[in-house]
């Protein structure tokens, strides 16, 4: 790991990807995995408790959906770096999600680019 590892929550209704997720965190060395959440409502508690350099969020969660999620964060911390993870990007989506202030919107079956998106942030941003 080069310097200072990024942090990272992941916001995902289904436990079986959050896994996958931190596990390709875990193997990229860079990135360490600082929380988890199942819904929009804990991803919100876990930001404001942990305050991570960068939020995956699922756009499909229980009671609301990750771009309100996004749109809370991003109101409570401008800067904050939130990359969109779903399996259902249409184009209302993306139009939201950039109209919110989302960072990158990642496709989940491109899992595996997650870390280099999210090192490339992170070089942006220092």
């Amino acid at each position: 790991m080069r310097g200072r590892a990024v942090r990272a929550l992941i916001v995902d209704d289904h436990e079986d990807m959050r896994g996958l997720v931190r596990m390709v965190f875990e193997l990229s060395g860079d990135i360490e995995v600082v929380g988890e959440a199942d819904s929009a409502e804990n991803g919100g508690r876990r930001w404001s408790e942990l305050r991570p350099d960068v939020v995956v969020v699922d756009y499909r969660l229980p009671e609301a959906n990750g771009l309100d999620l996004a749109e809370w964060i991003l109101s409570q911390d401008p800067d904050a770096d939130i990359l969109l993870f779903s399996a259902h990007i249409d184009e209302a989506t993306a139009t939201r999600a950039q109209q919110v202030g989302v960072r990158e919107l990642v496709a989940k079956e491109r899992f595996r680019e997650l870390p280099a998106l999210i090192t490339g942030l992170a070089a942006a941003d220092a």
